[in-house]
């Protein structure tokens, strides 16, 4: 590892600059600060350094969207727990912080969501290896996400194997490229296996709740529903029963894993989950090898999701499986 002194001699100053800019002290103008930063940066120093190999800036976003994005935490998790196995030190940070470049360094960025993609924060760190979860289709660089599409392929294909035909939809955020990619997956799906996929068995919420729209699903006659975003799961079965509609003796139901929560709902949400473990180790190792050099197989790498079978499905009287 580099020291203060060489780091000095690139920049060209005094120790006792390079050591009031690592502080954070006064005194010290923009101009020089930036030439030490960049001359530690380049000598791939930071300060403090233990046994890690590389520091990263961890970026999530604005608080405001992690109580409506459960699963966000969840993956954030799995990220930090690939970090510390791989002895990576990082710096948690959020769109309100400043630049990372006066108190610490960093020399690459993993976001953990696609809206980290617009803060003025991600933004200022554009010449660094950057890696983004669940990224795919709205963030500019690399990418590590979920299969979306094939993952409501998958709800599909189990409700239709126990012989539903007409499947209601409820997905969150028109907006969203994963509520798009998971829209696109039940359209597909439907044809492939000769269901109807009419406007009327899709909706999409945008505020708090489920009941008008569940309602409205179960009014177009859907004998089963798919609830398309994490925190719809227990928003739908909360509807449902308001509806006096019984999972699974009424009405079939699948919904989007909400870990430590779907099996412990009444009854255990038979869910589509995505493999946080794999998809936050993957996007880990993409950018240690970004930052060594390497070049990734692909710029989107791709996690298929899985079924996870509960309670919450039952087969139709003569249905086939």
């Amino acid at each position: 590892m580099a020291t203060i002194r060489e780091i000095a001699r690139a920049a060209r100053v005094s120790t006792a600059t390079v050591s009031r800019v690592f502080n954070d002290r006064p005194h010290v103008s923009e101009r020089i600060r930036e030439r030490v930063l960049v001359a530690a940066r380049d000598l791939r120093y930071t300060p403090q350094q233990t046994a890690c190999r590389e520091r990263i800036a961890l970026v999530l976003p604005a608080p405001d969207v992690l109580p409506t994005r459960p699963f966000q935490s969840f993956l954030t998790a799995m990220a930090i727990k690939h970090l510390i196995r791989r002895r990576v030190g990082f710096e948690v940070l959020g769109p309100g912080d400043g630049p990372a470049t006066s108190s610490f360094l960093v020399h690459g960025v993993l976001c953990t969501s696609a809206a980290c993609s617009t803060c003025e924060l991600v933004d200022r760190m554009r010449d660094l290896p950057m890696v983004c979860l669940n990224g795919a289709g709205s963030f500019p660089g690399h990418t590590v996400n979920a299969d979306h599409a094939q993952g409501m392929g998958l709800a599909i294909d189990h409700l239709a194997g126990h012989g539903h035909r007409r499947i209601g939809v409820l997905l969150r955020d028109a907006e969203d490229p994963v509520t798009q990619a998971r829209l696109a997956g039940f359209q597909a799906q439907a044809h492939r296996v000769g269901l109807p996929a009419d406007d009327e068995l899709v909706r999409v919420q945008n505020g708090d709740g489920a009941l008008d729209p569940v309602r409205d699903l179960v009014r177009a006659g859907a004998t089963a529903l798919v609830l398309g975003a994490e925190d719809l799961g227990p928003a739908g079965g909360h509807a449902l029963r308001t509806l006096d509609r019984r999972v699974p003796e009424d009405l079939s139901l699948i919904s989007w894993e909400l870990p430590g929560v779907s099996g412990l709902l009444a009854p255990p949400h038979t869910t589509v989950a995505q493999d946080a473990e794999a998809m936050a180790g993957l996007a880990v190792d993409m950018l240690l090898g970004l930052l060594g050099g390497d070049t990734p197989p692909a710029r989107h790498l791709v996690v298929p999701c899985f079924l996870q079978e509960r309670a919450s499905v039952r087969a139709l009287t003569g249905a086939r499986r």
